[in-house]
């Protein structure tokens, strides 16, 4: 992670990461994430840059009251998924879905499904305008 404002926040104190503010550290929790980054004012919530990592798969990028809002998210697979997220932390708004195989997909997304126009390219390059709707392409 390359944040300044990471740089500029103190170490976190203490082995007990649900107490920890306003400040840059690194914890696993119960559940096996493992998480570098800030944390804000709230005692042990996730908040500003960060890298979480759960299952082999890995957000990197901005995080809000304890959620991911922004960045790259890589699955084990070597897919990956670059733009926002939802409250739910599905994909929204514009972003890039990269294929491990190299291909990718560029479109708007709601609620994790691509919907109107996006480019498809495939592993080769080949580029296609399409149309989708609920994830689907439609044309």
């Amino acid at each position: 992670m390359s944040s300044n404002s990471a740089q500029a926040l103190p170490s976190c104190k203490g082995d007990n990461y649900k107490k920890w503010t306003n400040c840059f550290g690194t914890y696993t929790n119960e559940s096996g994430r493992v998480y570098t980054g800030e944390f804000g004012v709230l005692p042990g919530i996730r908040h500003g840059q960060g890298k979480s990592i759960l299952n082999g798969t890995t957000l990197e990028g901005t995080f809000e009251n304890d959620k991911a809002i922004s960045g790259k998210l890589t699955y084990p697979n070597g897919d990956s998924f670059e733009g926002k997220f939802n409250q739910k932390g599905n994909f929204e708004g514009k972003g890039k879905y990269t294929f491990y195989d190299g291909g990718y997909l560029i479109g708007t997304w709601t609620d994790h499904k691509l919907q109107g126009n996006g480019i498809m390219v495939d592993k080769n390059g080949n580029e296609k305008e399409v149309k989708f709707k609920d994830g689907k392409i439609i044309n």
